[in-house]
């Protein structure tokens, strides 16, 4: 199996909700320096020698970069409820890309 990945950068702030009341530092608005490493595999590289066109992956990008970049994920991410962790983000990265990417 060939695997390939590429990073997207972005900073943004986001509280959890389900600790608001709770004297946690994640109860507070806070923000982070998120990466988000999309990974691409393959069982064979294609006739270029590719997993994939990483640069089709640009859509995604402009996702990051229109949509959380310097802003509040709680207010941006709705469906999220205020469950913003990196696990729920990464969840649904991967949905977001799987409806929204271009053949491959």
């Amino acid at each position: 199996m060939y695997t390939v990945a590429k990073t997207f950068k972005f900073s943004a702030a986001h509280v959890l909700e389900l600790l608001r009341n709770i004297d946690h530092p994640c109860s507070r608005l806070h923000g982070h320096n998120y990466e988000v490493a999309v990974v691409l595999a393959a069982p064979e590289l294609d006739g270029v020698g590719f997993v994939a066109d990483t640069n089709r992956l640009d859509f995604f990008g402009r996702f990051v970069d229109r949509c959380l970049d310097h802003r509040n994920l709680n207010e941006v991410l709705p469906e999220l409820a205020g469950q913003t962790t990196r696990e729920n983000l990464a969840a649904y990265f991967y949905r977001w890309i799987c409806n929204n990417a271009p053949e491959m």
